[in-house]
């Protein structure tokens, strides 16, 4: 079949020519703190089990995607800024660590060997900026029910291109500000879907990855979550926090990365001690 085969193989020529994860150390370390940060919020879903539908516990789990670095402070700073917030779901004020670990094995039993651990442990994925995490915290307080369900999902047996699109049917929203500005609610969602996932294989979506899915001629939408999707188990990408690396240090704003001729990666971190890689063009 001549015609068959042709297009098969103009669709071929038509992908684009993607290089591999590189996994130097630094990658390495931001991968390891997003795996972390999967582990963490497992740990607190598990343990939540008469909080599953609650808005506020919903609100808590979604922030744990987060990062707080920026403005000179650090990694550690997330750290602070996470457990002030377990802390104001837990109806305490300003606790010392021992009291807020207290109050988590009291709330959490089933954390009893863990809490003092998690709560050490330097968390996050995504700095949103304040409009995206308004939104998305808005959305999750109006309607956790709908939060809950995608969240339940994630960790399901499902097929996993089929689980993708049914939890995409929930979440891939546009939503507006009270100033009219549109924000896809994927930006600050898809992060804890993504720890939700014992397989770590459901995409992390937001700007850091909107260069990589317009190399791979995506949007960021369903079709482009189950694009992303597709990408682990190729260029030496592992998992969806690999895949989340790769697409953050890999990809420049311009839509170059994978595919530019890129020979040395000087392994550095940047002002704010988060490790990037830093590309020679």
């Amino acid at each position: 079949m001549p015609g068959r085969q042709k297009n098969e193989d103009n669709a071929r020529q038509s992908r684009p020519l993607l290089r591999d994860f590189w996994n130097n150390s630094l990658q390495q370390k931001r991968v390891a703190r997003e795996r972390d940060t999967a582990r963490f919020i497992q740990k607190f879903w598990d343990a939540g089990r008469s909080m599953k539908n609650d808005a506020q516990f919903l609100t808590f789990l979604v922030r744990c995607g987060w990062t707080n670095e920026s403005h000179g402070r650090g990694r550690r700073s997330t750290v602070t800024w996470r457990n002030h917030h377990l802390a104001k779901y837990l109806r305490l004020t300003k606790p010392t660590a021992a009291k807020l670990a207290d109050e988590v094995v009291r709330r959490f039993p089933s954390l009893k060997d863990d809490a003092s651990k998690l709560l050490s442990m330097e968390t996050g994925i995504t700095h949103c900026y304040g409009a995206v995490r308004k939104i998305t915290v808005d959305f999750v307080l109006k309607r956790p029910g709908t939060i809950a369900s995608a969240f339940r999902l994630v960790p399901s047996r499902r097929q996993p291109e089929k689980k993708i699109a049914a939890v995409m049917k929930l979440v891939d929203l546009t939503i507006k500000n009270r100033a009219g500005h549109k924000i896809n609610l994927l930006n600050g969602i898809t992060p804890v879907l993504a720890c939700l996932d014992p397989d770590e294989r459901f995409p992390i979506i937001n700007g850091k990855t909107r260069p990589f899915l317009k190399k791979l001629g995506q949007q960021l939408n369903r079709a482009g979550a189950l694009e992303l999707y597709r990408q682990i188990g190729k260029h030496k990408i592992r998992n969806s926090f690999a895949l989340d690396v790769y697409a953050a240090t890999q990809f420049d704003v311009n839509g170059a990365g994978g595919a530019s001729n890129v020979s040395q990666r000087p392994e550095v971190e940047d002002e704010l001690g988060n490790e990037i890689c830093a590309r020679q063009v």
